[in-house]
């Protein structure tokens, strides 16, 4: 068409065809274009439509582009998403069973109040780091010197990486696209972290970027992956097949910018839960509740709010017990937690009834839940109360040198509520709950009573 208006319009649409005749369509008409708008519509186009063809003809335009130029952007992100879209015809893993080279640091990370807790989960051989200060909560640094498949035996972690060398950045989150774009590329394109992605990737290498302290940054994601895939071409930016994370960290003022390369997997710790419900727990929420009541082999254990099963199957795994009994009004949370506590090869005693009024026909030795609170199912001025009313119920139900070991939302109401209830308190961790904190807390039934 002689209009170049109509020309771009028809180039867009066709990019939204996405098919091999829009790309054989596509393809020789860049060539022939030399109107400034629609050939930038042809590239945004051709970078929807993908292909080893629209990747070819981009690369003979790249090479008339004057560097620098507006063009020189629009070119480099349609290369961007056809490498994305290649890249994922063939599969890709993290190694989780190939052991580091050398000795490797590597950050932990759990809820923030847990760090203990899971630096005990690892022991001492990996050198475990406790945070120094309150922006590192949530964050334990270690030393691997094996395959990271030891690390899973931390079952109050939620993630770990590796973290590479701090690159400078005057403003820190205040800095420039550019300037945050340029530190960026400058860490993943560092030695230390080509050998780690090359190491434990099996096929591409895809990556995706997240920013710790929330927010997209679309323009600088941009930058960066331009400026990664002119160094290192198979470093791949793709948000979503990526098995790369790579956990942006900024700082302030002049502390510059901290990368963590966090690997993406099937995590085998948890593959018992099989369902959910609104209510339930995170399972290394669940974990760090058994880690605190331990393990006795006579263990009667009842949660009352037993949800989709998820503390019950976590004290399964952690070793040998007599019985478990969990109770839930919600005839759905009944189903979601008999099925996973099956696939988790658990035996249990599931009861749909009230737990301020039902209780185990036995003795019991543990009590353990994490009652309903905040943004989950429970709310309003009656959840106190009810609370009150669980310990006093759970201390009825405990046989002599009984444990009560929950999460509670008001800790010193609750505190005082087992104290006059004849409970002695062994411990209390303030933990993040995600927007809003808990204490779990330890109780214990005395042996004399």
């Amino acid at each position: 068409d002689d209009d170049p208006r109509a020309r771009r319009l028809a180039a867009s649409a066709l990019g939204r065809v996405r098919t091999a005749a829009a790309e054989a369509a596509l393809t020789p008409a860049l060539a022939l274009e030399a109107a400034p708008e629609v050939r930038a519509a042809l590239i945004e186009a051709l970078g929807k439509v993908g292909g080893e063809r629209a990747l070819s003809a981009l690369d003979e335009a790249r090479a008339e582009e004057p560097s620098g130029e507006a063009g020189d952007e629009t070119l480099g992100r349609a290369r961007l998403r056809i490498s994305r879209t290649l890249g994922r015809s063939e599969p890709s893993r993290f190694l989780l069973d190939r052991a580091v080279k050398r000795a490797t640091p590597v950050v932990l990370r759990c809820r923030g109040g847990l760090e203990r807790l899971l630096a005990s989960e690892i022991g001492p051989a990996l050198a475990p780091r406790l945070p120094i200060g309150a922006a590192d909560a949530g964050r334990v640094e270690a030393t691997l010197t094996g395959a990271p498949a030891a690390l899973l035996a931390a079952r109050t972690m939620l993630s770990f990486g590796f973290p590479l060398p701090p690159q400078r950045l005057a403003g820190g989150a205040d800095a420039s696209p550019d300037a945050i774009a340029h530190a960026l590329a400058a860490a993943l394109t560092s030695d230390e972290a080509v050998e780690l992605l090359r190491h434990f990737t099996e096929g591409p290498i895809r990556y995706r970027i997240d920013w710790a302290q929330g927010g997209k940054r679309r323009a600088v994601v941009w930058k960066t992956a331009h400026e990664v895939g002119a160094r290192h071409p198979e470093l791949v930016n793709d948000p979503s097949g990526s098995t790369w994370e790579a956990s942006v960290h900024l700082g302030r003022g002049t502390d510059g910018l901290r990368v963590e390369l966090v690997p993406r997997f099937e995590d085998p710790r948890f593959a018992y839960r099989l369902g959910d419900v609104p209510a339930a727990s995170h399972p290394t929420l669940a974990a760090a509740l058994i880690r605190v009541a331990g393990v006795r082999e006579d263990d009667v254990v009842w949660d009352p709010f037993v949800g989709s099963g998820t503390e019950l199957c976590e004290r399964a795994i952690a070793g040998p017990y007599r019985t478990l009994y969990g109770t839930d009004l919600d005839p759905t949370a009944i189903a979601v937690a008999t099925k996973n506590l099956a696939a988790a090869g658990a035996r249990a005693n599931l009861v749909e009834a009230d737990s301020l009024v039902w209780s185990p026909p036995e003795p019991v030795t543990l009590v353990v839940t994490n009652p309903p609170m905040g943004r989950r199912i429970l709310r309003g001025p009656d959840l106190g109360a009810v609370l009150e009313r669980l310990v006093v119920h759970a201390a009825s139900a405990l046989a002599p040198g009984g444990r009560l070991v929950w999460l509670s939302p008001m800790p010193r109401r609750t505190a005082e509520t087992a104290a006059r209830a004849g409970l002695v308190a062994l411990s209390s961790i303030e933990v993040d709950m995600g927007g809003f904190h808990a204490d779990l807390q330890a109780f214990q039934r005395p042996t004399g009573r």
